[in-house]
């Protein structure tokens, strides 16, 4: 989806930019949480789903993007949240 496309990028760009420092090349690397909804969102789920999809990178090996996985809500619709992550 677009918002896992955009965070892989600012990934990307991130980790081929190192920081220049008086004792030489620092590289850096960053771990993302991607969630987004469809639907109309409860911003508090979303920022949850994102933050469990972060952990998730962090657990993966770092320097990742992790999605969130959309849950259905009772009704089939989707809902903004995630408790599952998978993997980039």
């Amino acid at each position: 989806n677009a918002t896992y496309q955009q965070a892989e990028r600012i990934r990307a760009s991130i980790a081929n930019e190192p920081v220049t420092a008086p004792e030489g090349s620092i590289p850096v690397t960053v771990s993302m949480g991607a969630a987004s909804s469809a639907a109309e969102a409860d911003m508090d789920a979303l920022l949850r789903a994102a933050d469990t999809a972060l952990y998730a990178a962090k657990r993966a090996g770092r320097n990742r993007v992790e999605r969130a996985v959309e849950e259905k809500s009772p009704d089939g619709s989707p809902s903004a949240g995630a408790n599952c992550p998978t993997s980039a």
